[in-house]
């Protein structure tokens, strides 16, 4: 039977025999070609991308071989890293704080938030959060394409400190551009 993976990989293959057949002969080609090994099962070597591999029966008794059947080896392609993005220090009871990957359309993210953490919204490639306790935490997310494989898990880990200074930009009178300066007054 054909077998498929999300990403590259070695791949194993299981041949059912044939009538009167013994063992399964395994080959690179169609015709000619190499011998690659004589068993019921067969392991590719590592594959980046699909191929094409061919079995047929062969009765060890009597020498007689069928003809080949083409079996496909798919690589199918898996998500790529996809960073978290976000602040990796936090102040307690720091809230609405947004953290992303890229999306990608078709794909789903599985978003995983440890105790400890508030989730406020979680909406496909993003999440907002809230902090209420002190510590270390890890946030992950695993991101699984339109064809049903998944990437590798993305880890961001997040400190909750009690001295962090939090800076809350609104402009309240004026204006101001890109290049311009502006002056902060604490309050």
């Amino acid at each position: 039977n054909d077998v498929s993976n999300c990403g590259p990989d070695s791949l194993v293959f299981i041949a059912i025999l044939g009538a009167n057949a013994t063992i399964c002969c395994w080959y690179d080609s169609i015709t000619d070609g190499n011998f690659l090994i004589k068993n019921n099962t067969y392991t590719s070597p590592f594959l980046t991308t699909s191929r094409n591999y061919y079995v047929s029966s062969f009765n060890d008794n009597t020498g007689c071989e069928s003809s080949r059947r083409e079996v496909k080896g798919i690589i199918l392609p898996a998500p790529g890293p996809n960073p978290i993005i976000g602040a990796s220090q936090v102040g307690l009871g720091q809230t609405n704080v947004i953290y992303s990957v890229n999306y990608h359309p078709g794909s789903t993210y599985n978003w995983t938030i440890p105790p400890g953490i508030t989730l406020i919204l979680k909406n496909m490639n993003f999440v907002i959060l809230e902090f209420p306790n002190l510590g270390t935490y890890t946030i992950s997310m695993q991101e699984t394409n339109s064809i049903g494989c998944p990437g590798p898990v993305e880890l961001k880990p997040v400190i909750v400190k009690d001295n962090v200074i939090l800076i809350d930009l609104n402009i309240t009178q004026g204006e101001t551009c890109v290049g311009e300066d502006l002056q902060i007054t604490a309050n």
